[in-house]
């Protein structure tokens, strides 16, 4: 309900079930991620004014102004907007995706 008096999503209630659209739906799940990576209801607010489907995680430290991380026991995990994921088809074929990430593979 915090996220509809936000304006970030909207729903239908009909004989006391709440529904979402697949669109506000998916709109829900990437908000509680940033949520999840400890951003504020602002910084949230900025991100749903400045981002369309499909979200990109990528993108986020631009518009808040700040690096944007996930805690762990050793430290942080920071996301940059300089990754970048090739899939190659010709692997995918054989049951393996092939993952190239700033210069290194894996499977």
């Amino acid at each position: 309900m915090d996220f509809e008096q936000r304006r970030w999503l909207s729903w239908v209630k009909k004989n006391g079930s709440v529904f979402l659209s697949s669109r506000d739906e998916y709109k829900a799940k990437f908000i509680l991620h940033l949520r999840c990576l400890r951003l504020t209801d602002e910084e949230i607010g900025k991100v749903m004014d400045a981002e369309e489907p499909p979200y990109s995680l990528a993108r986020i430290p631009n518009i808040i102004g700040r690096p944007v991380g996930l805690p762990l026991d050793a430290g942080m995990v920071t996301v940059e907007p300089v990754l970048q994921i090739e899939i190659e088809d010709a692997r995918a074929e054989a049951g393996l995706l092939l993952l190239r990430a700033n210069g290194k593979i894996g499977i």
